[in-house]
């Protein structure tokens, strides 16, 4: 995210599809994670979307930051607010997934 900002870019569709994950050979240590498809992307000097069908809201619904969905400004905090969501989105599957690894762990081990 900070190499998009160093860069003038605001990538404007930030989601989990758009988050190429790759490694990981030597464990959760070695993996890295890429963003992906610029295909929306502007420079930060741009405040105002501009799109084929003449303006309106960029992107994905669920990960939009709100300012963009109300006004269609789009700035670097758009994507942070973005990459916020998927962040979350990915501590509640670690969090699902360790609990079910716990209940799966007691399988025989408790009285039914």
């Amino acid at each position: 995210m900070q190499a998009l900002a160093d860069h003038g870019i605001v990538h404007r569709d930030l989601k989990p599809a758009q988050i190429l994950v790759f490694g990981g050979g030597g464990g959760w240590r070695t993996m890295h994670a890429k963003v992906a498809d610029f295909g929306r992307a502007r420079g930060t000097d741009v405040t105002a979307t501009a799109t084929a069908a003449g303006g309106g809201f960029v992107g994905s619904y669920p990960w939009g930051a709100p300012e963009s969905l109300e006004s269609d400004v789009y700035t670097t905090m758009s994507d942070v607010y973005s990459f916020g969501c998927i962040l979350s989105e990915v501590g509640a599957l670690w969090a699902i997934r360790t609990w079910l690894g716990s209940v799966a762990s007691l399988d025989g081990k408790v009285e039914k």
